[in-house]
């Protein structure tokens, strides 16, 4: 209403709560004002039947909100229609009640209007501005310290990114989404890793695809983190391995074994557990490959493909001995 009446304080973020429930005081007094309104058109609407119309075009228009669950629940952009139905009336009952006042008053609106316009615009010149503006309106709104954490991390400005994103988790939780905690772990990942901080950032992306798995953004960088934080190889046990993958590429499942094995004497590195555990699968030697597959999971630095794959073979193994069972 106070954004219909004058288009003051706009905002690309309101900051608002959601009522707890039918005893709270916002619901009762939205329940006072629509009553109030269907009694004034009850009694007014014989006076002017076509105001009726206008009237009720706000609420028509703004039906499917009311019944489709919404990701943004305060958003000004609902209003753009509305508003034409509200200067209807408006303008309608200038005309009615003070007809020699109304190219004055008109003249007011038109400038006044016009200002706001221009000042709003100049909110809307830069992505910083607007989110600033956002943060300054609503402070306890958890997206614009999102966007203003992105803002941040695109001027290189990465510790203050960290904390708006920080701040986002932590302002009101209960209003984000999971596409907003996704973007956020993820934005936080690449501040941390623009800073250097590896670790940091790794959690991060983990954080991420937990939210979503097949997130491609932040899987990517976690494969890549883990790439460059792998265990380095041990010459002689690459050689062995190298060695093994040929023997059982050959079909010579034993000698393949043997060398694999001989490899994890000279070091522990999850890609000989890997192969070693693709040549006791092909050996009908399933303990033996679950044994393996595990071996790999209680390595540090295991490449996120590497582990993914190890546990689906766990899985599809436990399942198959199961059925023998």
């Amino acid at each position: 209403l106070k954004l219909l009446a004058l288009p003051w304080g706009q905002s690309v973020e309101h900051q608002f709560a959601v009522a707890r429930g039918w005893d709270d005081l916002a619901v009762w007094s939205a329940a006072a004002l629509v009553g109030s309104l269907g009694y004034g058109l009850w009694r007014g609407g014989r006076a002017r039947p076509q105001l009726v119309f206008w009237v009720v075009w706000p609420a028509l228009f703004l039906l499917p909100t009311i019944i489709v669950p919404l990701n943004v629940l305060v958003n000004e952009h609902r209003l753009y229609i509305p508003a034409m139905g509200w200067s209807v009336v408006v303008v309608s009952g200038l005309l009615w009640t003070r007809q020699n006042r109304t190219g004055p008053i008109l003249g007011i609106m038109i400038v006044l209007m016009g200002v706001l316009a221009v000042q709003r615009g100049q909110v809307w010149r830069t992505p910083t501005a607007l989110w600033a503006d956002a943060l300054a309106k609503g402070p306890l709104m958890p997206r614009p310290h999102l966007y203003m954490g992105d803002q941040y991390k695109g001027e290189g400005r990465n510790e203050e990114a960290l904390k708006s994103y920080d701040r986002a988790l932590k302002v009101n939780p209960a209003l984000l989404s999971g596409g907003d905690l996704l973007v956020i772990h993820n934005n936080t990942g690449a501040a941390y890793l623009a800073l250097g901080r590896n670790e940091e950032a790794m959690a991060a992306y983990r954080r991420a695809l937990a939210i979503d798995p097949d997130y491609q953004p932040a899987r990517e960088a976690l494969e890549a983190l883990e790439a460059l934080g792998a265990v380095a190889w041990d010459s002689a046990a690459e050689v062995r391995y190298q060695s093994g993958m040929r023997l059982l590429v050959a079909g010579q499942l034993e000698r393949a074994i043997a060398q694999l094995r001989s490899g994890l004497d000279v070091q522990r590195h999850p890609k000989l557990y890997h192969g070693l555990a693709l040549a006791y699968e092909r050996s009908g030697e399933p303990r033996a490959a679950i044994a393996s597959y595990r071996a790999i999971l209680g390595l540090p630095n295991v490449p996120a493909s590497l582990a993914a794959g190890a546990r689906q073979r766990l899985a599809a193994l436990a399942g198959e001995d199961d059925g023998g069972e």
